[in-house]
């Protein structure tokens, strides 16, 4: 039986693979499958006005070989990060989210909680696992044209997300 789960980690560092049990290939045996980037960044540069926030809803997509699909959602309001994983396979999702408190100025986010959510699909012929992991992090940020970009402490490479609005 083939088990397929998602694990979303802090923001868009998303890993999704495919467990074949009958074949014992997994994550306990180096079966991770590849995650491609799929966020339509032509959002940055289309037409609207240009944020002067962080509030606002953002998002990022992936994809792996199998097919599965990935869309976190990052909702900055009212001191609150609220943010939702949808996994989407053969026509079917399943939604996980959280929120944490959130602190943010004109430019610094922190995430001041943490939170984890699993939502599954659990059928006999097909499985489907989508988890979000949301740790206490701090960011700069800035935008690019109408993207969000965060630069996680700790992390080399930044984070871009596209407009929800």
């Amino acid at each position: 039986m083939k088990y397929l789960m998602c694990i979303a980690l802090l923001l868009s560092l998303t890993a999704c693979y495919e467990e074949d049990t009958s074949k014992g290939k997994g994550p306990a045996d180096g079966g991770e499958e590849q995650y491609q980037d799929v966020t339509d960044y032509s959002r940055c540069n289309s037409a609207g006005p240009r944020p002067v926030s962080v509030e606002g809803t953002w998002s990022s997509a992936g994809r792996t070989e199998t097919g599965m699909t990935s869309r976190i959602y990052w909702t900055f309001t009212n001191r609150r990060l609220y943010v939702s994983n949808t996994c989407s396979l053969a026509g079917r999702q399943v939604t996980a989210r959280v929120m944490v408190p959130a602190e943010y100025t004109g430019d610094y986010v922190a995430s001041l909680g943490t939170a984890s959510k699993t939502a599954e699909i659990n059928e006999p012929d097909f499985q489907l696992s989508c988890t979000i992991n949301v740790e206490e992090f701090a960011a700069n940020y800035y935008f690019n044209n109408r993207c969000l970009v965060l630069q996680v402490n700790g992390y080399d490479r930044p984070i871009t997300l596209v407009p929800e609005q």
